[in-house]
């Protein structure tokens, strides 16, 4: 992911070939130092943020997938799947993305769908109930 932004960059700089130019970026001129240091410091930046933010975001993520395990286990909400089998008759397009949240103790799953019209819309769904709450257009 790190290494996109700066093959992009470089394959610019050189406006030959992507796979030459990201090859050929490496060797810069006298003229390109400053070019080089700004590729340079930003690669660097983007390493150490993902070094320093990864752990504790994958610490998170696992946190969050074992309190909804917990939670499925006790019978304080649904599995997922069951929450989907409930409401996708009622939901008009393609699942594009789901997501959890805990809102002062009140368990919901977000998810996101394109319509057949291509909007973004957001169902708010009770992960106890599979009660859909709010419908919003999210474009």
């Amino acid at each position: 992911m790190a290494i996109w932004p700066l093959t992009l960059a470089l394959s610019q700089i050189h406006h030959d070939n992507p796979l030459i130019g990201s090859v050929s970026g490496l060797s810069f001129s006298n003229n390109d130092s400053a070019v080089m240091n700004l590729l340079v410091s930003r690669l660097l930046l983007i390493a150490t943020l993902a070094l320093a933010t990864g752990p504790a975001v994958a610490d998170d993520d696992h946190r969050q997938r074992d309190d909804i395990d917990a939670a499925v286990r006790k019978g304080e909400i649904l599995q997922l799947s069951e929450i989907l089998k409930r409401v996708k008759p009622q939901i008009d397009g393609k699942i594009l993305e789901i997501e959890f949240e805990n809102r002062k103790n009140n368990p919901i799953y977000e998810i996101y769908v394109l319509d057949r019209s291509g909007r973004r819309l957001e169902y708010e769904v009770d992960a106890r109930t599979a009660r859909i709450i709010s419908l919003e257009d999210d474009h």
